[in-house]
């Protein structure tokens, strides 16, 4: 069966238990690989949502799938527990992130947890280039469905609990990192 996918943007509380800040449904095919291509509206609006326009600038950010391992000490994963009352709903996010379905006009995107950095140009080698940074941060690819099997699939999943910005400019002293993905 097909494995669904949510787009969460979370933190920990004092005791190291998550908390959803924002959960999202992809605008286009809630199936990882249905949405992950660069300048695919979905992403467009994540790398928005983490840019400096942002109140989610530098954030914590997940792809997590029905498929998940639930929680620690929870009989829930994060994809269910996205539809309770958990969520931080203190944020306003401004008309001008939200509307926009253009390009974006970031093209870093940096771990900012590993000091790494991706120059997101460097996946325009063809027209449907997968976008990297739903795989790195997805939770639960492999297991249903629609998830990426291909090219450094062992990569999926690897920044999944760092912080993340989408920025024009590379901070000091950060690692460049080139994960291709390819199916």
């Amino acid at each position: 069966m097909g494995q669904y996918y949510k787009i969460v943007f979370f933190d920990y509380d004092d005791n190291k238990k998550k908390i959803i800040r924002l959960a999202l449904v992809p605008f286009i095919g809630s199936k990882l690989t249905e949405h992950s291509y660069i300048d695919n509206d979905t992403m467009v609006n994540i790398e928005l949502l983490l840019s400096p326009l942002s109140p989610f600038y530098k954030s914590r950010i997940i792809w997590t799938g029905d498929y998940a391992d639930n929680e620690d000490d929870n009989t829930n994963n994060l994809y269910h527990l996205c539809d309770n009352e958990l969520i931080d709903r203190s944020f306003s996010i401004s008309d001008k992130i939200v509307k926009n379905i253009s390009r974006s006009q970031y093209n870093i995107i940096i771990n900012h947890t590993k000091k790494q950095y991706i120059n997101k140009d460097d996946y325009r080698y063809e027209e449907m280039c997968i976008h990297p940074l739903s795989l790195l941060v997805c939770d639960g690819n492999g297991r249903g469905g629609g998830d990426y099997s291909g090219i450094n699939d062992n990569l999926c999943g690897l920044w999944k609990d760092d912080i993340i910005s989408m920025d024009n400019t590379i901070p000091d002293n950060y690692i460049y990192f080139n994960p291709k993905f390819e199916e």
